[in-house]
């Protein structure tokens, strides 16, 4: 099923399996969308839960916003899964975040009392001051997330970092080229260090089961960042590592928690 929602005066295109069962929320990152979900929308195995994706503003279907100095910023996203929870009623969610789609849940979770669990994977938490250099490989393509204007050969570069399957890399360089390029822009200027928070910190404090998941062969992230960390309610207690395979394609270990 899809809607169209009106959120901060942008229409934002939300999918969801049912009306009932456990709410669990995806968030897309940066320049991707939603379909990078279907696998998990379309699987029988989460039949008996509510699932929703959406676009966030200025990706995939929904609408450019029409203030993207303002709008192009993870609080601004925040804004809009909490527009999305509140207006389909959403009670007690799982939400499952990817890359900055993990980042914007981490830093909504204050905001979202009831939520049941986390779970984010290609998202390092971040510290105070962040450790960019420990939490990410050197990969010159990542530039190209916060460059406006990408050519093709450009975004398939980018979807190449974010994903090693080239079939799936050929539907995410779609995605990437699909993206308002305002929103790389306005991302990248609204990332100083005024507007960062201690998601370590918020995640050591957070009460709820916390599912971090690392693919293997992640050519992007450092799974040596995640030793430092300390969060007690980590789910089995420790990284769960996906083998030898993508990561958007083993989501569906992350229902269980």
């Amino acid at each position: 099923m899809k809607a169209e929602l009106l959120i901060n005066n942008c229409k934002i295109v939300v999918n969801q399996t049912r009306t009932d069962g456990t709410p669990v929320i995806f968030i897309h990152g940066n320049s991707l969308s939603s379909k990078v979900f279907n696998k998990q929308l379309n699987n029988d195995l989460f039949k008996n839960y509510r699932l929703i994706s959406f676009d966030l503003q200025g990706h995939g279907n929904s609408e450019k916003s029409k203030n993207p100095e303002t709008q192009y910023c993870v609080q601004a996203y925040i804004e809009t899964l909490l527009g999305v929870i509140k207006q389909l009623d959403l009670k007690n969610p799982i939400i499952i975040g990817h890359s900055l789609g993990g980042h914007i849940a981490i830093n909504a979770l204050n905001k979202i009392t009831d939520i049941k669990a986390l779970a984010i994977f290609g998202t390092p938490p971040f510290k105070l001051p962040p450790e960019m250099d420990k939490a990410y490989f050197p990969r010159p393509e990542m530039s190209l997330a916060f460059k406006p204007d990408l050519s093709n050969d450009e975004a398939l570069a980018l979807a190449s970092v974010y994903c090693n399957n080239s079939k799936i890399a050929e539907m995410l360089t779609l995605e990437i080229l699909k993206t308002d390029p305002l929103n790389r822009e306005y991302l990248e200027k609204s990332m100083v260090i005024e507007n960062f928070t201690d998601e370590v910190k918020i995640l050591e404090n957070f009460d709820k089961p916390i599912a971090i998941f690392h693919a293997d062969n992640d050519v992007l992230v450092n799974p040596d960042y995640f030793n430092d960390l300390n969060i007690p309610k980590l789910w089995k207690n420790k990284i769960q590592i996906i083998n030898n395979s993508a990561i958007s394609e083993n989501i569906k270990l992350l229902i269980y928690l």
